[in-house]
């Protein structure tokens, strides 16, 4: 019986560790990490996104990623991690909600409302193989949002974090793609020895 009940710990504690790093895989959130992206149109302007510090919110600790677009406008994010769901803090006509905004669980819902009841969030897939400046990502989870005049499409690839942010939106139309990022110091440049859209082939240069 001792036996048995040492076993199932075992086994409990692997199906912990296999879960909790799922999210880990996909998310990093070390402070200082930080993604640049381009647009295919305009390869010279630099987008980027990075985890500046953390801070307290409803009593709970959030990490805040800073994005700066190339023409230097700044939007602060407000997520935290529990299990394998990324939370977003939003504040919305004087009302603070917390709310799932990413789910990275394999066996997890396909769609669910965030954003105050405004939000529609979707898993695209969760195995999908995505190219971009940077090189061609296999086993990316897609969401898309969706609500009034917003439709966008977020992709992150193991061991890196978000590769795509692209859609249309009352802000704008993003069409960003990973070119570099840094995790834990240690930058990733774009390799030049992976596959590149065709369109993208007069832009290689600015990777030597």
């Amino acid at each position: 019986m001792v036996r048995i009940l040492f076993l199932m710990s075992i086994m409990v504690l692997i199906a912990v560790t296999v879960t909790a790093s799922n999210l880990e895989l996909y998310f990093p959130t070390s402070i200082g990490d930080k993604w640049e992206y381009i647009d295919p149109t305009m390869p010279e302007a630099v987008n980027s996104l990075e985890i500046t510090k953390d801070t307290i919110i409803l009593a709970q600790k959030y990490l805040v990623f800073s994005e700066e677009s190339e023409s230097g406008s700044f939007l602060n994010w407000y997520y935290r991690v529990q299990g394998e769901k990324v939370y977003a803090y939003f504040n919305m006509l004087g009302f603070q909600v917390t709310e799932p905004i990413f789910d990275f669980d394999p066996d997890g819902p396909d769609s669910w409302i965030g954003g105050g009841g405004y939000l529609s969030i979707s898993v695209i897939s969760r195995d999908e193989t995505v190219e971009t400046p940077a090189g061609t990502f296999e086993h990316c989870y897609s969401f898309n949002f969706s609500t009034l005049g917003t439709d966008l499409n977020q992709i992150f690839a193991p061991n890196v974090g978000r590769i795509v942010f692209k859609g249309t939106s009352v802000q704008g139309n993003p069409n960003l793609y990973a070119k570099r990022w840094r995790l834990d110091g240690q930058w990733y440049p774009a390799e030049q020895s992976v596959q590149i859209f065709t369109s993208w082939s007069n832009i290689k240069s600015i990777y030597r």
